[in-house]
């Protein structure tokens, strides 16, 4: 193997970008670019806080989102087991992770993600714990079933052992043709390995980089 390669700011920031796409390890990521685990480590700390810090702009105050309509929806962040981390499996995914709540307008359009809880933790939990809580208007915000006991716009649940009525049913069928939109917007996100495939860093640094992969989606609509 030849001399260790120093990267360039651009090249820093391709690799940075190059892990969240491929969810690659840092070792292997050292072995395409000729360099060394220490190195790209060093660099994407630092592109990282760049990146976080210029798409804020990009990232509007939730408080402008509390007259508008919104969709809102639970994701799971898969992170395998780690044993210094407690409350992580989700009995509804059947697999080791963490939530946040996501929400979009009715095109789609990302508008906020929330923190990040346990994945054993209730979307509702989640949901009521979160900054969205506060700032969305529930009564203009259309969630599915894991929201039952909320303020928001939520589909009728069919009785044990029954049915719905005509118009419930209806009700049900319009309120998931509006949801559509947040579950191709939570499909984009997935189309980032780092988010779908096992989140293998420490869990400190999954914020910023949620706030960073949310911010490049929304430069990506707002353009």
């Amino acid at each position: 193997m030849g001399p260790e390669k120093t990267l360039s700011v651009f090249m820093a920031l391709v690799v940075t970008l190059d892990s969240y796409r491929t969810n690659l390890t840092q070792k292997q990521l050292a072995v395409f670019r000729n360099t060394s685990q220490s190195t790209i480590s060093r660099v994407m700390r630092r592109i990282e806080s760049v990146l976080a810090d210029t798409l804020n702009e990009v990232h509007a105050p939730l408080e402008e989102f509390h007259g508008r309509v919104t969709l809102v929806d639970g994701v799971l962040i898969p992170t395998g087991n780690r044993r210094d981390q407690h409350g992580l499996y989700s009995g509804k995914h059947r697999r080791y992770g963490v939530r946040l709540q996501l929400t979009t307008d009715l095109r789609g359009n990302l508008l906020a993600c929330s923190e990040i809880f346990p994945g054993a933790t209730h979307d509702l939990t989640v949901f009521r714990h979160s900054s969205l809580h506060e700032t969305l208007n529930h009564a203009n915000t259309i969630g599915d079933l894991g929201y039952l006991g909320s303020a928001v716009t939520q589909p009728t649940k069919t009785p044990k052992n029954g049915k719905l009525d005509h118009d419930r049913e209806k009700t049900n069928t319009t309120i998931a043709f509006l949801r559509y939109p947040i579950e191709r917007a939570i499909a984009h996100l997935k189309n980032w390995n780092i988010l779908a495939s096992r989140y293998r860093r420490p869990l400190v640094h999954l914020q910023r980089i949620l706030h960073i992969i949310t911010g490049l989606r929304r430069l990506q609509e707002t353009w």
